[in-house]
Formats: C-alpha cells, structure tokens, sequence
C-alpha cells in the first residue's frame, strides 16, 4: 500500500472514529469499532491484495 493510500485511510479512520463518538461511543470504544470495520474491510480485499 502505497504511502499516499495509507494516509487516505488513516484520514478516513479518523473521520469515521469522530462521527461514531458524536454518536455517543467513548473515544476507546470508537477506536474497537473502527478497528473490527477495518478488519473485516481487510479480510474482504485480501484476495486483491
């Protein structure tokens, strides 16, 4: 992955931890929530990786 991708998706997780703790979610538990998403967002591409 490719500097510039991995800092779209740091972006994009930090977003997306922000709109889930607006929502009501501790910053910890915005951080789990993201982390099982981008895991199984993985887990999904793993054959084109």
């Amino acid at each position: 992955m490719s500097i510039e991708a991995q800092n779209d998706m740091i972006l994009y997780m930090s977003d997306y931890m922000k709109d889930l703790m607006e929502e009501g979610l501790s910053e910890q538990e915005a951080f789990e929530h993201a982390k099982i998403v981008l895991m199984f967002g993985v887990q999904q591409l793993s054959p084109l990786i």
